[in-house]
């Protein structure tokens, strides 16, 4: 995975809009990153690497084509990585965009 330092990460989210740091630090967040995880049977470290990526992505640390590749390089089959990219989609990414608009 892409080595991204705390000290990186935290920069990136202190210059986020409000909207990103409070889904990125948010509980919520994590409940909908486990709720996936289990509904497509991803094991923890899937769940924890899921998490990571997602706050790099909302914070701009990662694009989206990484985002997807480090999930299949986890070693998750290319049709669950879809589904769970999808859903992530619909119940964080969409949810802020509207937010923010």
């Amino acid at each position: 995975m892409k080595l991204i330092t705390r000290e990186e990460f935290f920069s990136q989210v202190q210059k986020a809009p409000q909207a990103v740091r409070e889904v990125v630090q948010s509980s919520g967040m994590i409940e909908i990153i486990m709720n996936v995880g289990k509904k497509y049977g991803l094991h923890i470290d899937q769940m924890s690497v899921l998490a990571d990526l997602t706050s790099y992505m909302l914070v701009g640390l990662v694009n989206p084509n990484e985002f997807q590749s480090e999930l299949v390089a986890q070693g998750m089959s290319s049709e669950n990585t879809e589904k769970v990219i999808q859903e992530i989609n619909q119940q964080i990414f969409l949810p802020l965009r509207d937010k923010m608009m």
